[in-house]
């Protein structure tokens, strides 16, 4: 039986009669787009989640990313899916036209995002925060930011991390104790010291260069969470022709265990241990975490879209084989050893068990989908952009 099972109708159900996403096209920032195209979408998603990334899973979970000689290698198939993935221009859905990005509604990104989770689910965390990372230095880098590294993440040719967690301080971010100090010079540079845990696609060879964004403290930050900047840490120095140049001293060593993602190199970066570790702040120094929130609040709606996917998935799934499971008779004829047996679903507890497998699947994809489409709707109205927006931060933490 086939794991990639989705929603088409339900999805589009959320999409054009709840939330009536089609009254926001054709004009404003969304002018290019209107249903038909926003319909066509979602299925070439499907498709392309179903005939590209499922057959993924397996090679995913039974070889995984592999490790040796501080080189991560991602498992068979993730370079060609990722390739055409980045082709297809999915990375860069909602991302800024100015530097490549298809300027599309949030909520198309929620829904096919919702699609590519269910294709394989350790290919799409790469993916989820390339866009995550290059949308953060759209809002808060320099120019100069701006015009090296966007342009290539949303391409797909670079990916993209996000740097917090340290060993000894896990959620305690303000615990965190590696080190940027300035380096004299005319670029602004500060080499970086210290080690980053649990930093999902910290290496893969599905591109060419990974920009890493991340939290460390300048030589005279307070403590705790606001004595944290931003840095944008390329694997590979990047020259004035926008190429990948020299490499830079953060290094893989080592990549964790986890169950279910076995596709997805979460792993252990060690900065300037084997050679100087170049970065360069993002923002204003001090404002590091306020400024990483862009970024962890759209993983956190990746997150949900990956749940939301699972929930679909596993009730679907659930459905199918209680359609085809045989086993007792009817609730009508239970006194009659000889009556025939029927499919499970026949029986009153296992509608029920059914029933809310669907309400949670449904009700969670309406919430996910509805967040996204008050951002969309914050883009359009900025009479009421804070109080959409201010919806938006109460329904991702949620």
């Amino acid at each position: 039986m086939s794991h990639f099972r989705v929603d088409l109708r339900d999805m589009k159900f959320v999409m054009f009669e709840q939330c009536r996403l089609q009254d926001l096209l054709g004009r404003g920032p969304f002018a290019a787009y209107d249903q038909d195209t926003m319909s066509m979408m979602v299925d070439e998603a499907e498709r392309f989640s179903r005939e590209v990334l499922a057959p993924l899973n397996e090679r995913a979970d039974r070889i995984g990313a592999q490790f040796e000689d501080g080189v991560v290698t991602m498992p068979p198939g993730f370079k060609e899916a990722f390739a055409a993935y980045a082709e297809s221009g999915w990375i860069s859905l909602a991302g800024d036209p100015e530097y490549g990005g298809m300027g599309a509604p949030v909520m198309l990104e929620a829904a096919t995002g919702e699609l590519f989770e269910v294709g394989c689910l350790a290919f799409n965390l790469t993916r989820l925060l390339t866009s995550g990372a290059a949308n953060l230095i759209r809002s808060f880098g320099t120019a100069e930011q701006k015009q090296k590294y966007m342009a290539r993440m949303y391409s797909g040719e670079w990916s993209g991390t996000m740097c917090l967690t340290e060993a000894g301080a896990g959620s305690d971010v303000g615990e965190n104790r590696c080190r940027a100090t300035p380096v004299d010079g005319e670029d602004g540079g500060y080499h970086l010291e210290g080690e980053k845990i649990f930093i999902s696609s910290g290496d893969q060879d599905l591109t060419e260069n990974i920009i890493h964004l991340v939290l460390a403290r300048t030589p005279s930050a307070q403590p705790g969470t606001k004595g944290l900047s931003l840095f944008v840490v390329p694997k590979f120095l990047v020259g004035d022709d926008l190429s990948s140049g020299e490499r830079n001293g953060a290094f893989v060593v080592g990549i964790e265990e986890k169950m279910g993602i076995h596709g997805s190199s979460t792993c252990v970066l060690a900065l300037g241990d084997r050679r100087p570790c170049k970065g360069w702040l993002v923002g204003e120094e001090g404002r590091g975490i306020n400024i990483m929130f862009l970024m962890m609040n759209e993983a956190r709606i990746g997150v949900g879209a990956q749940g939301v996917a699972m929930a679909s998935t596993a009730y679907r799934y659930a459905l199918a084989y209680a359609k085809e499971r045989l086993q007792g008779s009817s609730i009508q004829n239970f006194k009659d050893p000889s009556a025939p047996r029927v499919p499970i679903t026949a029986h009153p507890d296992v509608r029920r068990m059914l029933m809310t497998m669907k309400v949670y699947a449904e009700t969670t994809r309406s919430m996910l989908y509805r967040l996204g489409h008050r951002h969309d709707l914050a883009e359009n109205d900025p009479e009421r952009h804070d109080h959409l927006i201010g919806q938006v931060e109460l329904l991702v933490p949620i």
